[in-house]
């Protein structure tokens, strides 16, 4: 099944622009930069051991919406370079991967949905995956758009809790559909399997960090941050 995702053409939308490519997000979500998202994973001990071994570096962004409690639903962008193949078999085979990688930092993790989408023009790979948190227990659902432009494929992945999941996809989703690409350079070879696996592991656990720690990071101490969201 083929879906195009609508873009979010909302006047109060906030817009984050990268190398290459943008999207918008609600005006009452908050911007998270790849150092802060490391710092969060030290704030958080159950996650400091396999923190420590990601490559953040390709990790632009994460917005996250503050909600009470502990878990803020959150959107993480990266970009890898090579391309992936946008069909319903590879689809199936990422999901599994993604299952497989959840696993390993959660628990109870299985495939949900996996399936072809359109985001921006671009066919893309859209999986949607369970879990319970292993330090909280905390139900969890995840979202990932695995979408190849020219030689790079961008990876957002969103996170929320189970209780929360329902209200945030359509957020998600109009989030993911605002994306527009400037850098369509020719493709290149595709992303090796032990990448991929990588990139999908660090994108849960960046959405872990964001979702637990951040708030922890924030209530300790006030920063620029901190007063964007407090005025």
């Amino acid at each position: 099944m083929l879906v195009v995702l609508a873009a979010a053409g909302d006047a109060e939308a906030k817009k984050y622009t990268g190398k290459g490519y943008s999207f918008e997000y609600p005006d009452d979500w908050v911007e998270m930069t790849s150092e802060q998202v490391v710092e969060g994973a030290r704030q958080k001990p159950a996650l400091r051991g396999r923190a420590a071994k990601l490559d953040y570096s390709t990790v632009d962004v994460a917005v996250a919406k503050k909600k009470p409690g502990e878990f803020w639903p959150n959107i993480n962008s990266a970009v890898i370079k090579g391309g992936t193949r946008a069909t319903e078999t590879e689809a199936r085979k990422v999901g599994e991967n993604m299952a497989n990688a959840a696993q390993k930092v959660s628990r109870q993790s299985r495939l949900v949905e996996a399936d072809v989408v359109t985001v921006g023009g671009h066919k893309a790979i859209r999986v949607v995956i369970e879990s319970v948190e292993l330090a909280t227990g905390i139900p969890t659902s995840l979202m990932a758009y695995f979408i190849p432009v020219g030689d790079k494929t961008h990876v957002m992945t969103c996170m929320a809790s189970r209780e929360q999941f329902a209200e945030m996809k359509p957020v998600f989703e109009t989030v993911v559909g605002s994306l527009k690409f400037t850098d369509t350079s020719s493709a290149s070879d595709e992303i090796k399997d032990g990448v991929v696996d990588r990139m999908i592991t660090g994108g849960i656990l960046v959405g872990i960090v964001v979702a637990f720690a951040m708030p922890r990071i924030l209530r300790k101490k006030r920063c620029p941050l901190e007063e964007t969201m407090n005025p």
